[in-house]
C-alpha cells in the first residue's frame, strides 16, 4: 500500500508542474518560440527538487510569484527530466532525486546532453568539489567574524553559476555565464593531484575592461577584498588564504587573450580550455598581487572540474 501511495504522489508531482493551480513559482524553460512555463509551489521544490529550490532563494518575487528562467534548457529535455525523476518510488521523497544514478542522462533533439544530477541534487551536494564545511570556511575568510562560521551559521547561499562538466571548460563559456557578476567564488580541482584551489572576487570580471596584457589598458581592476586560497580536505585548519596586497592588479580581465577567471598577473590564472590545455598556472614572485603562494609548484596545470558560485 505504501509503495503505491508514493508512486501516486510522484505522478502528482508531474501534474503539479503541468497544471498547478495553487502556485507561487513559475519555471520558464527554453527560448521563444520553443518555450514553456510550468507552475508549481515552492514547498514542492523544497522537497522534490532541492537544486531549483536553492536557486529560488536568490530570486526576487514578481507580484508574489518567483520565476526561475532556464533558457538554455529545452522543453523536451525538461519534460524528460521531470518524468524520469518522478518515476522514483523511494519512500524518502526528500532524497529521491539525489539517489538517482548520477550517470543517468538524456539528450534533446539538438544533441545537448543533460545529467539528472545537474537538476536534482540534495542540498548537501551543492558542489562536486567542496563540502559545506569548506564553504563555511570561505565565508569566514570573506567576513572575518569574531567566531568562524559553521555549516549551520554560514550566512551565504552558494548559488551555482557555472560548472565545467555541465557548461564547458572553455574560457568563452566562462565569459558567457559570468561576465559582470559580482561576489564570485571560484573553486578548482586540479588534475592529477588532490589539490583544491580557488579565489574570491567581490567585484567580478568585466569583459569591457578586458585588454591584452601588452595594450595600454592593462585589463586589471581594483579591489581590496579579494583573496585566493588552497583548501585541505583532510586538515581544514591547514588551508591557505592569500589576501590581496597590490590592489591595483587584484583582478585580471583577459578575455581577448583567452583568459578566464584570473587573480593578479600570475597568482591564479586560468587560460584556454581549462581541462584539455595544461595552461592554467599559479606563480608567486616579487610582482605578485597576493601575499603568498597557494601551491608548492609553479608548474602549469589542467583541471578535473571547476565551479563558480555567486554568493547571496
Amino acid at each position: 500500500m505504501s509503495m503505491k501511495f508514493y508512486e501516486t504522489l510522484s505522478k502528482d508531482f508531474t501534474k503539479l508542474l503541468e497544471f498547478g493551480d495553487e502556485y507561487n513559482t513559475i519555471i520558464e524553460v527554453g527560448m521563444f518560440p520553443q518555450s514553456k512555463s510550468y507552475k508549481t509551489h515552492s514547498s514542492v521544490l523544497c522537497y522534490r527538487c532541492p537544486y531549483l529550490y536553492n536557486e529560488l532563494k536568490g530570486i526576487a518575487s514578481e507580484n508574489a510569484v518567483k520565476i526561475i528562467r532556464k533558457p538554455d534548457l529545452s522543453v523536451e529535455v525538461f519534460n524528460l527530466l521531470v518524468r524520469e525523476s518522478s518515476a522514483s518510488s523511494k519512500p524518502d521523497l526528500s532524497r529521491s532525486f539525489s539517489t538517482l544514478s548520477t550517470s543517468t542522462s538524456t539528450s534533446d533533439s539538438t544533441g545537448s546532453s543533460y545529467s539528472l544530477s545537474q537538476f536534482f541534487l540534495s542540498p548537501s551536494s551543492f558542489s562536486r568539489i567542496i563540502t559545506e564545511k569548506q564553504a563555511a570556511l570561505i565565508s569566514t575568510w570573506i567576513d572575518n567574524p569574531d567566531l568562524p562560521y559553521t555549516e549551520s551559521t554560514n550566512p551565504y547561499n552558494f548559488q551555482l553559476v557555472l560548472r565545467g562538466s555541465n557548461h564547458g571548460f572553455d574560457h568563452k563559456a566562462f565569459w558567457k555565464k559570468c561576465d559582470m557578476l559580482e561576489n564570485i567564488v571560484v573553486i578548482i580541482k586540479i588534475h592529477g593531484t588532490d589539490e583544491i584551489i580557488g579565489g574570491y572576487n567581490p567585484i567580478g570580471w568585466n569583459k569591457r575592461e578586458s585588454q591584452s596584457r601588452f595594450s595600454r589598458n592593462s585589463g586589471f581592476t581594483i579591489t581590496r577584498m579579494s583573496f585566493i586560497f588552497a583548501l585541505k580536505d583532510d586538515a581544514i585548519q591547514d588551508s591557505i588564504v592569500s589576501r590581496v596586497k597590490h590592489v591595483s592588479s587584484a583582478i585580471y580581465n583577459g578575455a581577448p587573450s583567452g583568459y578566464g577567471p584570473s587573480f593578479g598577473s600570475s597568482d591564479l590564472n586560468m587560460i584556454g580550455n581549462f581541462k584539455k590545455d595544461k595552461k592554467c598556472f599559479c606563480i608567486h614572485n616579487s610582482y605578485s598581487a597576493y601575499e603568498k603562494a597557494i601551491r608548492d609548484t609553479k608548474e602549469s596545470f589542467s583541471v578535473d572540474e571547476y565551479e563558480i558560485f555567486s554568493l547571496h
